[in-house]
């Protein structure tokens, strides 16, 4: 395993801010993502936290996280194409574990072919827990419809938390957004 450290973005003039956005860009599916200029703002937003995977001055991945009072919401996790494989976002996912002291909320794509299956199993083998809850994610742009996700946590939530993180989710995460802009 590399030594990896995690590095925080505060601002788009951070030197590897285009690679990182380039790799969010490229690793989930458009209705998952913020325009360029929301992901800025929100950086501004001392809940949020852009991290940088890295190893040295190797750039592995992305952890973008939420954290609350009550939870660590994780909103995006990528490890570079050319890294997956070498157990890094399981490190990462442990890393934070640790280090939490709270639980950690997840959303997943409902499990339903070989990929979605397999990104649930990955999940499972780093001891998150599927919620029987249905949950639906509002969407980042306009145009788009809600979507249904599975929501998986570390330990398992109780329904309080989720509602928590529900609101949470609808009401503070979802400000950066084009399709819920003021």
């Amino acid at each position: 395993m590399f030594p990896i450290s995690f590095e925080r973005v505060y601002g788009p003039r951070h030197s590897c801010f285009d690679r990182a956005f380039n790799l969010y860009q490229n690793s989930f599916p458009v209705y998952e993502q913020r325009f360029k200029i929301d992901q800025i703002d929100v950086l501004s937003d001392c809940e949020y936290h852009f991290e940088l995977v890295m190893s040295e001055d190797e750039f592995l991945g992305i952890l973008l996280t939420w954290e609350t009072t009550d939870f660590i919401y994780i909103e995006h996790l990528a490890i570079v194409p050319e890294k997956r494989g070498y157990n890094i976002g399981s490190y990462v996912l442990d890393c934070l574990k640790q280090s939490a002291e709270k639980p950690v909320i997840l959303e997943i794509d409902p499990p339903k072919d070989p990929v979605s299956i397999k990104r649930k199993e990955f999940y499972e083998k780093s001891g998150f827990i599927e919620s029987l809850l249905t949950h639906k994610h509002p969407p980042y742009r306009i145009g788009w419809d809600a979507h249904e996700l599975k929501i998986m946590s570390y330990p398992q939530i109780s329904d309080e938390v989720y509602l928590s993180f529900k609101n949470y989710l609808e009401n503070h995460v979802m400000k950066y957004a084009e399709a819920h802009r003021s």
